[in-house]
Order: C-alpha cells, then structure tokens, then sequence
C-alpha cells in the first residue's frame, strides 16, 4: 500500500492495440517505464519512441497517448503520481470492449478517473 502515493500497473499491449487516446490527468504525472517492446508516446504536440528501459514522465496537465509503434509491441509498467484510484476506470474499458457497456460512459467518467479526452492532430496523423 502507497498510502496514494502511487498507483502502478502494468500494460501488455498487442502488436495493432489502439493503446490510449490522446488525454491529460489535471492532478496526477503519469510514467511509463518499459519493460520490452516499442511504444509511441504522445507527449504535447511531440511523438517519441520508447524501447526497453526507457523511461518517461508526463508532467499533470500534459497531453499524452500512448499505443505500440507500428508492427511492434509493448509491455510497460504505468505509474501515476499522487495515485489515482483507476481500478474501476479498467474494468470499464473491459466492458466496452466485451460490449457489455456503452462507450460514451467512458468520456463520461473522465472527472471521476482524472482522465480528461482531448483530440490531437498530431496523433491522428499517426496513424
């Protein structure tokens, strides 16, 4: 326990996995450490690629998104400082991605899970 300190977990994200949309965290920094593969971090208007042991912190207020680079994959492990309670935001996504619940319910849980959606050329034009 981090006393919400922290919040840890880890993302294994499938070669083509859409990953996160562009969003930004008004309380939280959010930091990806990762442990194999290449993945495409969003960071303000800047796309950067992280390898193994890379390391990189997206201050609060700061757009970000994050997917595996093309024709690759990703295992990262996702910190977020102070924590923010995200467990339930999870078994969210899953729904929706099961079709057991609607998608617009995740926009609208974005003040509940501090995880604002905004829209970003640059990551559009990504691909």
């Amino acid at each position: 326990m981090t006393g919400g300190a922290l919040t840890a977990n880890r993302a294994t994200l499938h070669r083509g996995s859409p990953g996160a949309p562009p969003h930004l965290h008004t309380s939280a920094a959010e930091s990806f450490f990762v442990l194999d593969g290449v993945l495409d971090v969003l960071v303000g208007e800047e796309i950067r690629t992280l390898r193994r042991g890379d390391l990189l912190v997206v201050p609060a207020g700061t757009l970000h998104a994050f997917a595996p680079a093309a024709g690759e994959s990703a295992d990262v492990l996702v910190l977020f400082t102070p924590g923010i309670v995200r467990f339930d935001y999870y078994r969210l996504l899953e729904r929706v991605y099961r079709g057991e619940a609607d998608p617009a319910e995740i926009g609208a849980s974005g003040e509940r899970y501090d995880n604002l959606y905004v829209d970003s050329p640059v990551w559009r034009a990504r691909g």
